[in-house]
């Protein structure tokens, strides 16, 4: 609709076929009102406006009713030549021509707009033609955006267009790079394509839409890459290949687009069977059609490797986000294929989900022809799995998908019973639990699913003594899978569901065989081989070095708790002792950081049922608190040391002013051994009467002001730092034995005996400190910097530099302490 304003020029010529016509806006364009109209077939171009403004407003009309939308021409000549292009081409027959071919689009349309009733247009229009023809033709009809690249030599001045000519091609490309379907439906992604196959002459004989330019570079001459994006329609024979086989031909099921591609044909397979029992002809070859074209994804992927990798620290192989093993599994299991499906499990196609499991349960009762095979297949599937719990869940869930089948329709008689069903069940599980060579990832879930199988069978005991303990006890080295094992024995007994004999000989039979290794940890090895080093406490001092590893043996002290309770009530008393005197006797070897993550939480847990036990285990609860308190106390705490002479004269200051605060401050500090204090020349000379003879000093002239340093005797430092450790770690100890719970350590050793037992200064006690002079010290946050030395000659000295700003330290009251910067020289 052209608006008043006056202008000259700007006609608008349409053209349709051979007719012609000129669209005039400019008469009567100062004052007055005009308007055009085409349908969206008819080609068209504005003029050049020579002179003054065209104002317009363009609509498009959208034609949104069923049926075909008005176009100009009124003939079906159009969709008869079309048919004839596809049934014939060159004397050829359909069968012999060259499919698929593409018609490259006038428009270009993004992913979500390509689509039919999105086409603009004479694109619309030629697209409904093909359509229509196709659909007398029986061929099928895609939409797709294409990408084409030509890579040559050209030279580095470019064109008229501001691109650069390519005189020497070196490579080209063609690719199909989004398909879909004529209402949207993704079908494919990324398929290469032939230009021998596009139906215009020279398509890409024009300018380019992008353009990336390489200048010389002493090595290769200057090139270029051209690139063009067109958007087409594509047709395909459907009786002798589709575009949905190129797609698999190529991505063997690992494209993103293969889950949207199958849905789709799926939901064609089970519209095609909605037809009841009396279809007709073309009904029934429509449902022939699709089951065929499903066959060939299917056989396309049982005869393709998976692409598998592999996560750090995964248990196996995993599939990608785009692979979709189920899908295809769940097709033959609608199309009853089972050469297919035990083809695609030898081949690696094993990742199976539990919908899958529960549809080939559902079909085995009624719709499956050959229920051996199918099961065949799925002892394959689930024997390749490293868990016991992932075997029992994908056989249950087909077993309980199978009875939901039987209870659907108690009318029909089913190919297999559930008892056949659970005797298959079980040998399967069987099998796969004494295999020899098995590589199975165990923990907790799968030692309470093997109580879950046992539960479940009919002849649980039998099952429990023929497979499972021989399972359990091949893989005790993996303790924490063995303890959820024992955890949900016990569970069971409890709820009655297994007799009090049969678990107490599985107790013993198991603990037993596990013996002193339930305590042994792959960290603690690791630790046990490093060698000793600086910066074990707060205050430094020798010892071996902080574990990076952690330390702590591989069972929750909790858990270890909890088994000694379980078999004090299956009076299981030789098991109970056994693992008690083992926790004294490690408690005495291991790592010493085993105390605070393990033995000192492992006798709280211990102590909660300490009521509840008879006589001979409380006598051995007793002894084994008792040693493993003593240990600590012998392996944690050095001999106190003697108490240095700088305690004698840590306040050497005139307390009058707050720089000798200040240096007083430093005497009393542990963690520093030289003091550099930053001060002029008169404060510095007041610092040094005040040392006197008792340390030496000396003056760092770098900087302004100049520092005094104040060296401590090694030897008093060395002491004093030893003397801060000694009553870090004691108040350590008795902090341990507080959280054990000093009511119940009162209750089970007499109040006397507990109190002898954490008395430091009893003569056993100092006897035990005074056996071992280099303690294994706990791995505590020690303030940064740490201290770590023996000797000056194998570290550096720690430096405190003060200044002259305030600052708290110490106590709460405030003095002018500057610490302005603490570094390591």
């Amino acid at each position: 609709m052209s608006l008043p304003s006056k202008h000259e020029g700007g006609d608008v010529e349409v053209a349709f076929g051979k007719e012609t016509r000129r669209l005039n806006t400019s008469q009567g364009s100062k004052f007055g009102f005009s308007y055009l109209a085409w349908y969206s077939d008819i080609e068209y171009a504005v003029q050049k406006v020579t002179s003054g403004h065209r104002l317009v407003l363009t609509y498009n009309l959208i034609h949104k009713k069923q049926g075909s939308p008005p176009r100009a021409e009124s003939s079906g000549k159009p969709e008869q030549d079309l048919a004839k292009l596809f049934t014939m081409k060159d004397g050829q027959s359909s069968a012999n021509f060259n499919w698929p071919v593409a018609y490259v689009l006038n428009h270009q349309y993004t992913e979500a707009n390509l689509r039919m009733d999105h086409l603009k247009g004479k694109d619309r229009a030629i697209a409904t033609s093909l359509q229509r023809a196709c659909e007398k033709g029986g061929l099928s009809m895609h939409l797709s955006n294409m990408a084409y690249e030509i890579t040559g030599g050209c030279d580095e001045d470019s064109n008229g267009e501001g691109f650069h000519d390519i005189d020497d091609e070196i490579e080209r490309e063609l690719k199909l790079t989004y398909v879909v379907r004529p209402n949207g439906a993704l079908c494919a992604k990324d398929l290469p394509f032939g230009e021998e196959h596009i139906l215009q002459e020279e398509p890409f004989k024009r300018r380019p839409d992008d353009e990336e330019f390489s200048g010389w570079t002493g090595n290769e001459g200057t090139s270029t890459t051209h690139f063009y994006r067109d958007s087409c329609i594509i047709i395909t024979d459907d009786e002798i290949d589709s575009l949905e086989d190129l797609h698999f031909t190529k991505a063997a099921s690992s494209s993103s687009a293969t889950s949207e591609l199958f849905d789709n044909l799926m939901s064609d397979l089970w519209e095609a069977e909605r037809h009841g029992s009396n279809p007709t002809e073309a009904q029934t070859e429509r449902l022939k059609k699709c089951r065929f074209r499903i066959w060939k994804f299917c056989y396309l992927l049982a005869n393709t490797k998976p692409q598998t990798s592999y996560r750090f620290n995964a248990w196996g192989p995993y599939y990608g986000e785009s692979t979709t093993p189920n899908e295809f599994i769940g097709a033959m299991v609608a199309i009853d294929d089972v050469n297919l499906f035990k083809t695609a499990v030898q081949n690696g196609h094993r990742d199976l989900g539990h919908t899958t499991y529960k549809n080939i349960g559902s079909a085995l009762a009624f719709q499956l022809s050959d229920s051996s095979g199918w099961l065949e297949g799925v002892a394959t599937a689930v024997k390749t799995k490293k868990k016991v719990e992932h075997v029992w869940a994908s056989l249950k869930a087909l077993r309980q998908a199978f009875e939901e089948s039987l209870r659907f329709d108690p009318a029909c008689q089913p190919k297999l019973s559930i008892e056949t069903l659970d005797k298959w069940i079980y040998d399967i599980v069987e099998v796969y639990l004494t295999a020899s060579n098995s590589d199975h990832r165990l923990d907790v879930a799968d030692g309470e699913t093997l109580i879950g199988i046992t539960r479940a069978a009919k002849n649980n005991e039998k099952i429990l003594f023929s497979t499972v303990l021989p399972y359990v006890k091949r893989k005790k080295q993996n303790k924490s899978f063995v303890v959820s094992f024992l955890f949900a024995l016990f569970q069971a007994r409890e709820a009655e569901q297994l007799r009090t004999e049969v678990v107490k000989n599985l107790y013993r039979d198991i603990i037993s065989d596990l013996g002193p290794i339930l305590f042994d940890s792959r960290e603690a090895e690791k630790v046990s081989r490093m060698g000793y080093g600086y910066g074990s406490g707060p205050y430094g001092g020798l010892g071996r070095a902080s574990n990076p590893f952690g330390s702590a043996i591989e069972v929750e002290p909790k858990d270890l708790a909890s088994l000694c309770w379980h078999c004090s009530s299956l009076d299981l008393n030789d098991e109970t002792r056994q693992i008690l005197r083992n926790v004294i006797q490690k408690s005495g070897e291991g790592d010493v950081d085993l105390f605070q993550s393990t033995w000192i939480p492992f006798l709280k847990h211990l102590l909660i049922h300490v009521n509840n036990v008879s006589d001979e285990i409380r006598n051995e609860l007793r002894l084994t608190c008792e040693g493993v308190i003593t240990n600590y106390i012998r392996r944690y705490l050095i001999k106190e040391p003697l108490q240095p002479l700088v305690t004698a004269r840590r306040n050497l200051g005139c307390k009058r002013c707050d720089h000798c605060r200040q240096l007083d401050a430093f005497l009393n500090d542990p963690k520093w051994e030289i003091g550099k204090f930053a001060a002029p020349m008169p404060i510095r000379k007041h610092l040094e009467t005040q040392v006197g003879r008792h340390y030496y000093t000396t003056t760092e002239k770098h900087g302004s002001p100049h520092q005094l340093l104040v060296h401590k005797n090694h030897n008093e430092f060395i002491a004093l730092r030893d003397l801060a450790d000694f009553k870090y770690r004691r108040e350590q100890v008795l902090n341990d034995v507080r959280s054990i719970g000093t009511t119940a350590l009162g209750k089970l050793l007499g109040t006397k005996a507990l109190a002898d037992l954490v008395n430091f200064d009893s003569p056993r006690n100092r006897q035990l400190a005074a056996s071992g002079s280099v303690p294994a010290p706990v791995s505590i946050p020690a303030p940064a910097p740490a201290i770590a030395a023996a000797t000056a000659q194998e570290r550096p000295p720690l430096t405190a530099t003060y200044g002259n700003e305030i600052a708290k330290v110490g106590t709460d009251q405030t003095s002018k302490v500057g610490f302005i910067d603490l570094t390591e020289e």
